[in-house]
């Protein structure tokens, strides 16, 4: 079981509609704004409330994000490859297409959100919560998943070949179609009903 540290954020931030910027350091506010399109390669963010934020295509490459919530936001294509993200919660949010390949995810929750094609690829997740979120077709191939804790979610048609999944509870989740090796099934936490899925992937056949 995932043991995540949640984001300590003070009370009573005030509003600020901030202009995205290369190594641009923001902090200490609650944003609303529409960021779509905007850049911010290597930016830093801490200690900030992104209320019904739209990100759509934005990036922020190889960003710094501590100690953040994103309530809502639409977070669409947003690039985060590199990213380093800690203490941070997601609720609400639509992730269709967002990229955090080779990013480093510590003490992150993902609730309640929605949107296919997510990327994850080479990613490293540690303390890890993902709740209730839509992640169709969501790409984890060769992610390392540590202390994580998958509850209620459609990984239908996922990708999460060359991840170790021994101890993963996958009971909770849709699993159809979920592309992986046998190799990497192996120690995976199952509930009856998927063993089915389960002996397609390690290339059993289960007679009626």
């Amino acid at each position: 079981m995932s043991n995540v540290i949640l984001p300590q954020i003070k009370n009573d931030l005030p509003e600020n509609n901030i202009t995205l910027a290369d190594d641009g350091i923001y902090s200490d506010c609650v944003c609303r704004a529409n960021l779509s399109g905007q850049t911010a390669q290597r930016a830093t963010f801490r200690n900030m409330a992104f209320k019904n934020a739209r990100f759509n295509g934005a990036s922020l490459c190889g960003a710094d994000i501590g100690d953040i919530r994103f309530e809502n936001c639409d977070l669409s294509n947003l690039d985060l490859n590199g990213a380093m993200i800690y203490r941070a919660v997601f609720t609400g949010c639509r992730i269709t297409g967002v990229d955090l390949s080779s990013s480093r995810l510590r003490n992150i929750v993902f609730e309640n959100c929605g949107g296919k094609y997510a990327n994850f690829r080479f990613a490293h997740i540690e303390n890890a919560v993902f709740k209730n979120c839509s992640m169709q077709g969501t790409e984890f191939q060769s992610a390392a998943i540590i202390k994580t804790v998958f509850n209620g979610d459609d990984l239908r048609q996922a990708q999460m070949s060359g991840v170790p999944l021994s101890g993963i509870d996958l009971s909770s989740c849709e699993i159809d179609g979920l592309g992986t090796r046998p190799e990497d099934l192996r120690g995976a936490i199952i509930s009856p009903e998927q063993a089915v899925t389960a002996a397609k992937i390690i290339g059993m056949t289960i007679k009626q």
